[in-house]
């Protein structure tokens, strides 16, 4: 009935608060855990252990959801092939940061309200798009328009580049630097990101992707908005539709201007930054961005082909 509180398989439901967490004992035996994992530091701990708290920390991700945030790099330790393995610098860390975040929790809602539509203003719409044609006729890059600065962008690929990464990557990558180019100009918004790639979309409307190439770029992503107070939407738009940053991720930039002038702009409102030639007007880190998604991706290959143990190695 109302008021009442009852365990069911390690939570404990407060029906008349509305909140459900973790029973006392399952805390108590997950600190007592991690106290003892600490304890081994400097000594092998077996990879069915490590693969056993990820577990936990998974069945625990329903009441505790931030526990999923450790998830990620011991998902790579819990993978790899030998029987028992170093805990990692990280790992240590982890585990402090798991025991400071249980001395906080107190539950999670039961039933939470859906989040009213976030209004978003005309000139508050990011939109972008990326072209891969190795070995092609049209140029491989990556485009898009900012309406509140008038900027139409693009930036060419070099070889490896296209060579190594596939096409929801550089969506990816493409979206993230219309969006850091105009953090500051739109800072305390609510921002929506146009893109012609559902991979990219959904994994940013998911917010869990299994691609760590894609979780990377997601957390950039999220940085962003945290540090320039942003919220950050982002929604599917047909080719058909994404013209303008359709033909700027082509090499096509005057065309790109012409339909905006077309649409109702002035030459003198449109401003064309070419991050190949002026890299300082864009993100200052962007090869860094390149270089480290390359690395996390061809590790992921090397682990599906089994040359390393884990993506972390």
């Amino acid at each position: 009935s109302f008021g009442i509180e009852c365990e069911v398989i390690g939570y404990l439901f407060k029906l008349k608060s509305g909140v459900f967490s973790l029973t006392p004992n399952k805390l108590h035996l997950l600190r007592a855990w991690f106290r003892r994992l600490r304890g081994l530091r400097g000594r092998k701990v077996e990879t069915k252990e490590i693969a056993s708290l990820v577990g936990t920390l998974n069945w625990c991700r329903t009441a505790c959801p931030q526990s999923g945030r450790f998830l990620r790099r011991m998902f790579g330790l819990a993978n790899s092939k030998r029987r028992s393995v170093y805990q990692r610098k990280w790992m240590q860390f982890d585990l402090d940061q798991l025991e400071d975040m249980l001395a906080e929790y107190d539950g999670t809602a039961l039933i939470r309200e859906p989040r009213p539509p976030i209004p978003i203003q005309p000139d508050c719409m990011l939109w972008s798009d990326a072209s891969r044609e190795p070995g092609g006729d049209v140029p491989s890059a990556m485009g898009g328009v900012i309406p509140a600065t008038g900027v139409v962008w693009k930036y060419d690929f070099s070889k490896r580049q296209t060579e190594v990464l596939p096409i929801h990557l550089l969506e990816g990558i493409g979206s993230i630097v219309g969006l850091a180019m105009a953090a500051e100009t739109l800072r305390g918004k609510a921002v929506m990101a146009w893109c012609d790639n559902q991979s990219w979309v959904k994994s940013v409307q998911r917010a869990k992707p299994k691609d760590p190439c894609l979780r990377e770029l997601l957390a950039i992503q999220d940085e962003l908005a945290r540090r320039h107070e942003l919220t950050v939407l982002s929604e599917y738009v047909h080719t058909d539709v994404n013209t303008v940053s359709d033909k700027a991720s082509r090499g096509d930039v005057p065309g790109a201007v012409a339909e905006l002038v077309a649409r109702g702009w002035s030459e003198d409102q449109i401003t064309v930054i070419d991050l190949n030639e002026t890299p300082a007007l864009g993100p200052p880190d962007l090869e860094l961005l390149f270089k480290r998604i390359i690395q996390i991706y061809e590790a992921k290959v090397a682990v599906r082909k089994g040359r390393i143990a884990h993506i972390w190695d």
